[in-house]
């Protein structure tokens, strides 16, 4: 890909400023609050204890972690590249479509406005509530409720420009790396600290039924990683693209290893195993054995602050999907036009909003988001290959960011990837049958609709040649 063609696909692709459409007005900092406040949510205070109960030693819990973060920085140094050379609103989706043709984009599309974005975005919302019920009391159907009036807050503030949604995130954000910087120095620096903890715990060797655990810890911790690529899906509203969007997804990626790693450090020398891998709190474990029982309140609200921010990331990044789905006539094409006043996908804020509204008030989106795990990684996976594609197509071409080790890098990615989709597909077969099966429905609405479309758009063209 050329430099001409780099740049006709950041302009014509988004019709951005001057005519209309998306403007670029993020900048790199913006975009590193966006990815960060987008990526630590509700898992890294939840996860743990699913790591615990599966791997019975706190070097090999911390290695999977740090192995979870390499996993995602080689990824980072691959979506920077694909990203800085071909920066159009729509991320994985224009990736593909370039690479494979419209069927593979759309099939990603569809689970993404099915359930992947909308889905999270409902769980998000709804962790959000149930921490909220921790300090004021909610029934049930109260806990829906908060979820549903806070993705609809976010929805009217992203809605209304973008702007105001990355002012919330920078705020947001910032906030939540001080509170987690705050508890990470108490940890360290904190006498009730047992250090010993570390050497405790069994199974430290390895086997293949401790890489089989290992494996499956993995995918959970990979789900707290989640989000180190969605700045993607806003590349046609970052300035400067070319810079920005690799030095954003680089450091902001690298930044995460690092306060995960430190997380956990601080969770082994303050809670026992045994106790970790029976917690779905440890992080209010850990809180309360440096703070007293005023430490898992000051958690709870540190974790509402987090998870906020990270529902905010995604009812912002979601939209730009649906939105050059509906721009390239592979959804409604009413989803594709931007707001004349507030310069946002607007129609395409509104669809992501209601229908994770239905979700969140169905209840059933956390099963779904475990069946979506799968089919994340495997169009991660998918949008690797694009990179090989499109170096194949223009070897010659200058490109703002390369990826670092090509093809090793790349390679090692979809090496990993690779073993860690075979692995769930054995340890969890239903949960990944069934997001394939979820893909498969998109084939025939993709060829019954826009095959169809398509065709009657050709005979269409024909005839009126012939007049």
């Amino acid at each position: 890909m050329n430099d001409s063609q780099i740049e006709a696909n950041s302009n014509t692709l988004d019709t951005n400023s001057g005519s209309g459409g998306l403007i670029r007005q993020l900048s790199w900092l913006d975009a590193a609050a966006i990815i960060i406040g987008t990526i630590i949510g509700s898992g890294i205070f939840i996860v743990p204890g699913v790591v615990a109960r599966n791997i019975s030693s706190p070097g090999l819990i911390l290695i999977t972690w740090v192995l979870g973060g390499v996993l995602c920085l080689l990824g980072a140094f691959i979506f920077a590249e694909l990203a800085s050379s071909m920066p159009a609103t729509g991320g994985i989706y224009v990736f593909l479509k370039e690479a494979f043709g419209p069927l593979v984009s759309f099939i990603f599309g569809w689970l993404f406005l099915l359930v992947i974005k909308p889905g999270a975005i409902a769980a998000i919302t709804t962790g959000v509530a149930e921490y909220v019920s921790q300090l004021v009391p909610l029934s049930a159907w109260g806990i829906k409720a908060t979820a549903i009036i806070l993705i609809l807050l976010l929805s009217i503030i992203h809605y209304r420009g973008v702007r105001l949604g990355s002012n919330i995130m920078n705020f947001l954000t910032s906030l939540k790396i001080l509170l987690i910087a705050g508890f990470i120095v108490l940890g360290f620096t904190s006498s009730r600290a047992d250090w010993s903890l570390l050497t405790s715990g069994t199974g430290s060797g390895f086997s293949l039924g401790v890489l089989s655990a290992m494996g499956i810890a993995l995918a959970a911790i990979l789900w707290t990683y989640d989000g180190w690529a969605d700045i993607c899906y806003m590349a046609g509203e970052v300035k400067d693209p070319g810079r920005s969007l690799p030095k954003a997804i680089l450091l902001s990626t690298a930044a995460v290893i690092g306060i995960y790693v430190a997380m956990n450090i601080i969770f082994l020398i303050t809670v026992p195993l045994e106790q970790m891998a029976a917690s779905d709190q440890v992080a209010a474990d850990s809180a309360r054995r440096l703070l007293g029982d005023s430490g898992a309140a000051l958690v709870t609200v540190a974790i509402i602050i987090s998870i906020t921010g990270g529902a905010n990331g995604s009812v912002m990044l979601g939209p730009r999907v649906f939105y050059r789905m509906g721009a390239d006539g592979y959804f409604f094409r009413w989803t594709g036009r931007v707001h004349p006043r507030f310069r946002t996908p607007a129609n395409a804020v509104v669809v992501q909003g209601l229908w994770a509204a239905v979700l969140a008030t169905s209840g059933t989106f956390d099963q779904l988001i475990n069946y979506f795990i799968f089919t994340t990684w495997l169009f991660f996976a998918l949008s690797t290959v694009t990179l090989f594609i499109f170096r194949r197509r223009d070897p010659t071409a200058e490109r703002p960011y390369s990826t670092p080790g090509y093809p090793w890098t790349p390679i090692v990615f979809l090496i990993l990837a690779a073993a860690m989709l075979i692995n769930s597909l054995f340890q969890r077969p239903l949960e990944s049958g069934i997001g394939l099966g979820f893909a498969a429905l998109g084939f025939p609405v993709y060829f019954f609709l826009f095959k169809r479309r398509q065709t009657m758009q050709h005979d269409s063209v024909e005839t009126d040649e012939l007049a």
